[in-house]
Formats: structure tokens, C-alpha cells, sequence
């Protein structure tokens, strides 16, 4: 994600507290035909719906690994919330 945030200038800021995702748009262009209206955002408690108008080649993914990528192409639906369980991290000092 902050190879994604450098290159599209497109920062967010999340506290290591806070019950929210961020999330980016991987190529943020828009072309002759496209229009980019999302292109980064902050997802707390309300969820996020999305429609993939990619015809071929859309993807999701949500580690920075796009070699585990989830096909998101034309048509396809997703819904995208923090998750009701969470990671703690145990430091010790």
C-alpha cells in the first residue's frame, strides 16, 4: 500500500488503534472513457459496496501481495468492512 499511496500522492491516515481499513486504488487514472471518482479512502463502520466495471484483468487484493488476488472483474460485487475480529500485537518491552 505505500508504494501505492507514493506514487498516486494519495495519503491516509490510520491510527495502529483504529477499527478502520484504508485503502487505495492501484492505477487511479481515468481515460477518454473513464471517469475516476474513488480513487483512495477510509473505511470504519459504515461498509463499502463496490461493482467492478473492469472488463478483464480487475483484481483485489489486500496485503500488498497481489499474487494471492481475488478476479474482480466486470460485474463482479464486493462489500469491504473492517473485520469484527482483530490482530494484537504483544511487544515486549
Amino acid at each position: 500500500a505505500r508504494s501505492i499511496m507514493e506514487a498516486t500522492h494519495l495519503e491516509l491516515s490510520l491510527g495502529r488503534e483504529e477499527h478502520a481499513v484504508g485503502f487505495w486504488v492501484r492505477e487511479p487514472f481515468p481515460s477518454i472513457a473513464t471517469a475516476t471518482k474513488l480513487r483512495a479512502g477510509k473505511i470504519t463502520e459504515k461498509p463499502l459496496f463496490i461493482t467492478s466495471r473492469m472488463n478483464e484483468g480487475g483484481v483485489i487484493f489486500a496485503d500488498g501481495i497481489e499474487q494471492d488476488f481475488i478476479a474482480f472483474d466486470w460485474g463482479r460485487q464486493v462489500r469491504l468492512s473492517p473485520a469484527s475480529r482483530v490482530l494484537r500485537l504483544v511487544v515486549d518491552r
